[in-house]
């Protein structure tokens, strides 16, 4: 019998009336089809038991799951995954673990696809990753190491009023140290933003920022008065490089979560806004696990620092070092003249280290540790450092 060209259901179809004409071997029959006697018999079987319905294709899914998700275990998840937008599968599966009541839950894929399956996610689009940057920051190998600071992208409220929440956090422990809902960036609102930080938690080594107001200037040693403040605390500022926000980055993620669950849709007035950022910050330091922390909350791993914020007044140097004070207009005094350093150390002292092989006097000028220029020619002049 020749072969011929049909699809697989008429293919099908034509084997059983071939059959029922009884004119050839059954073997006959299933080697002109090109099937083995056991395919055969099992359409047979089929056509027998349902007719030429039987002969259509059957699903190939399995007929009992042995670890089907329990439909009341899976309403909670989907229920959790509604109260918290922006979690991902393996922190609700961590959030699920603390509990008691669910001895046998999904695994991570597993809840992934009921958020599948719920619509509860979507794919991410795919970012080109770029090349890491390094440079010599403090290491964060304990809380407090190192702090993060920023000025969250500014939004205005409902009643049309301008919002500039600054945050900081523990860059170990991704502790939420601060969200403060501020009405701009002047400095006397961010001094006691810190002050109020400093009291509670103590002081860091560290403390990084970008190079924005307040934090950084293009005065000598890009200092501001606000860490100049730091460091006369014995803190090292830290200033990532412009335009490499990923230096920052643990700070950064922090913001993309503080946007999407706490400032859309902004508050009312600032006051309503704060009241929501002290409900994220609550949950994020307290309920919300962290993949970097193996699922832990960052409250969970973040202890205040054992060194103790004090009301400092000036610098104090090694006893090798020659200190000027300098005055109300910004200038030092030397040998009867005045220098001009910078008004923003008016009241505070600085340090002179001499040059040993020069003939005429040349000083590096230090502000604590950070040299800020040079005392250099005759007459005396200063040359400040802007960047360090």
């Amino acid at each position: 019998m020749p072969w011929r060209n049909m699809s697989t259901q008429q293919q099908k179809y034509d084997f059983i009336k071939i059959y029922q004409k009884q004119t050839y071997t059954f073997k006959t029959i299933c080697n002109s089809f090109g099937i083995s006697r056991k395919t055969g018999y099992k359409w047979l079987s089929r056509f027998y038991a349902s007719g030429l319905a039987g002969l259509d294709d059957m699903s190939k899914a399995p007929k009992h799951v042995h670890n089907k998700t329990p439909p009341e275990i899976e309403q909670v998840i989907v229920s959790l995954k509604k109260a918290h937008p922006g979690w991902g599968a393996r922190k609700l599966r961590a959030i699920m673990t603390r509990s008691e009541v669910y001895q046998k839950l999904p695994t991570d894929s597993g809840f992934h696809q009921i958020l599948v399956r719920n619509r509860l996610t979507r794919p991410r689009k795919r970012q080109r990753k770029v090349a890491a940057y390094t440079q010599p920051f403090t290491g964060c190998n304990a809380p407090n190491d190192v702090w993060c600071a920023d000025f969250k992208g500014q939004f205005r409220t409902a009643n049309g009023k301008y919002c500039y929440p600054l945050t900081v956090t523990d860059a170990f422990s991704r502790f939420i140290l601060c969200c403060k809902a501020l009405d701009g960036t002047r400095l006397v609102h961010t001094m006691h933003a810190f002050e109020s930080l400093f009291l509670l938690n103590g002081l860091p080594k560290a403390i990084r920022t970008d190079n924005g107001v307040p934090f950084a200037s293009h005065g000598v040693g890009g200092l501001t008065k606000l860490s100049a403040w730091w460091v006369r605390q014995g803190i090292i500022h830290e200033r990532i490089k412009p335009g490499n926000p990923q230096e920052n980055g643990r700070h950064e993620r922090m913001h993309k979560t503080l946007k999407a669950e706490a400032t859309i849709p902004a508050k009312a007035n600032l006051s309503s806004q704060q009241a929501e950022f002290d409900r994220f910050v609550h949950e994020f330091n307290h309920v919300r696990p962290h993949e970097a922390l193996g699922m832990l909350s960052p409250a969970s791993v973040y202890k205040p620092s054992e060194k103790v914020y004090l009301d400092c007044g000036r610098m104090s140097y090694a006893k090798d070092m020659m200190t000027r004070n300098i005055r109300t207009n910004g200038c030092l005094k030397w040998k009867c003249r005045e220098v001009f350093i910078s008004e923003l150390l008016t009241g505070d002292t600085v340090g002179l280290v001499p040059s040993p092989d020069s003939k005429i006097p040349e000083f590096d000028v230090y502000y604590a540790w950070i040299k800020i220029g040079r005392l250099e020619g005759e007459p005396l002049r200063f040359i400040g450092v802007r960047n360090v």
